[in-house]
């Protein structure tokens, strides 16, 4: 079963929640503690070194009473909610508060500072087991005349920086929340606005793989799924013409086989059935061949077109004076003109104009070109096979005087067989391919073709070719 879009980001969603929650609970909670125990530490540092450089530097040097420091010290400890030691440099408790409902030893057994705290002003645990929860321990040194005399300890059991770190852990979350729940919602509302045209796509895209390519996906923003849907109603577009133009390239090409078959097999029926008397074999046989030239015209166009859009064509380019290409064609045609009392005019750019092309091929596009007008100019008018040079192009045009192209039918003059109404009657032996392999053979050069034409005026076909500079000896 297809797993949609939608469960795939959305557990993807719910994972990346669940991991970030579970993240913020195991960073917040140890950082915050972290940075709550040493903000804790310093303030009660800053207090333990206030209370060491006045009354336990006076008590040292006798300048007040044990009972006067004990006194200071008990409210002092209410006051900052600690129980405050004051011990000698060899562990001797001198003074303490009783703040805690475990009294303070009179002598801590092997004190040192450095074994109890190491390179830090402050320690967390038991103190050496002297509590029976874990406190936060700090000491500042009572020095006299920069000797060292005794210390001043401070504990603070961390319950209390327990409570400060749920509570700071607890707002974390509160925001945290807040933020993933209107992150959520902007996920849900981006979903819905990705998914839904998504799912669209899906369907037309689904109507596509049924052959059926009238399915649109229209959207009404414009954005990269929108521009998306654009493409594919266009290749649609592009599919159901090319089904439509391939569905009457078969119609044209079946009709146009058809017919001089049909006449070829009904004059040899006619002719073995006695039909037609014997003096008139001759006139009939010559119908039979031209027909049979019709239908070898044809397939020749349409292994020509075939040869010429395969990939595997390849053009065999060399370097040639179209000049003496249009002058051969120009030749050619003369017979055709002269039975229509057509003049044929060559206005050419320079005595010799090089170009590098498949020779072969680009005077069968001037031939075709040059046959399609005489073959649609009125009698007594004239044809101008022209050469323009712009830059590195040189660009040469077809001009006649003949019946024009409907503006609605330009663009599909180069389609297979296409004829226009005004053609078909005076084109009756023509297949409708000629333009489709002018269309190939420049296309194949990566050159451009383009088409005027204006009713009863006249038609003017342009191509373009790569010029050269000819070789010097």
């Amino acid at each position: 079963m297809r797993k949609s879009l939608l469960t795939k980001v959305a557990f993807g969603y719910i994972a990346f929640l669940v991991i970030a929650f579970l993240g913020i609970q195991v960073f917040t909670f140890s950082h915050m503690r972290q940075v709550i125990q040493t903000d804790e530490a310093e303030e009660l540092y800053s207090n333990a070194v206030s209370i060491a450089g006045s009354y336990g530097y006076r008590f040292f040097n006798e300048q007040i009473t044990k009972e006067t420091l004990h006194e200071y010290l008990e409210n002092t400890s209410d006051m900052l909610s600690t129980d405050i030691w004051v011990v000698s440099a060899d562990g001797k408790v001198s003074g303490a508060s009783i703040k805690n409902s475990i009294p303070a030893p009179k002598y801590i057994r092997d004190f040192d500072v450095t074994g109890m705290f190491g390179d830090s002003f402050y320690s967390v645990g038991t103190f050496h087991s002297y509590f029976k929860s874990e406190y936060l321990s700090v000491y500042a040194p009572i020095t006299i005349k920069y000797n060292v005399c005794g210390y001043v300890i401070l504990h603070k059991p961390t319950s209390s920086l327990s409570r400060l770190t749920t509570q700071a852990t607890r707002l974390t979350f509160q925001v945290a929340f807040i933020i993933l729940l209107a992150s959520t919602i902007v996920f849900v509302v981006l979903m819905r606005r990705i998914i839904t045209p998504v799912k669209k796509l899906c369907t037309v895209a689904d109507e596509f793989s049924r052959d059926n390519f009238k399915a649109r996906a229209d959207f009404g923003v414009q954005d990269e799924i929108a521009y998306l849907g654009e493409v594919m109603n266009d290749m649609a577009h592009k599919l159901d013409t090319h089904e439509e133009v391939q569905r009457k390239f078969i119609s044209n090409v079946s009709h146009d086989f058809k017919s001089p078959l049909t006449s070829i097999r009904g004059y040899i029926q006619a002719m073995q059935d006695g039909t037609i008397p014997d003096a008139q074999y001759k006139r009939y046989l010559g119908i039979i061949s031209n027909e049979a030239d019709r239908l070898t015209n044809l397939t020749n166009n349409l292994l020509d077109l075939n040869r010429i859009g395969s990939q595997s064509s390849v053009l065999e380019k060399e370097e040639f004076d179209i000049n003496q290409i249009i002058l051969d064609c120009a030749h050619t045609s003369e017979v055709q003109c002269d039975k229509k009392g057509i003049r044929l005019s060559l206005l050419l750019y320079d005595e010799a104009s090089y170009v590098f092309a498949d020779k072969m091929k680009i005077q069968q596009v001037l031939y075709n070109l040059l046959d399609n007008a005489i073959k649609f100019s009125y009698r007594d008018s004239g044809i101008t096979i022209e050469t323009v040079q712009k830059n590195d192009k040189l660009y040469v045009s077809v001009i006649d005087e003949g019946i024009g192209i409907p503006e609605e039918s330009l663009h599909s003059i180069w389609h297979r067989f296409y004829k226009t109404d005004l053609s078909r009657g005076k084109d009756k032996n023509g297949t409708g391919l000629g333009l489709s392999i002018v269309k190939e053979i420049i296309q194949a050069h990566n050159e451009t073709i383009s088409v005027t034409s204006t009713i009863g005026v006249g038609t003017t076909f342009t191509f373009s070719l790569s010029l050269i500079q000819p070789e010097t000896e």
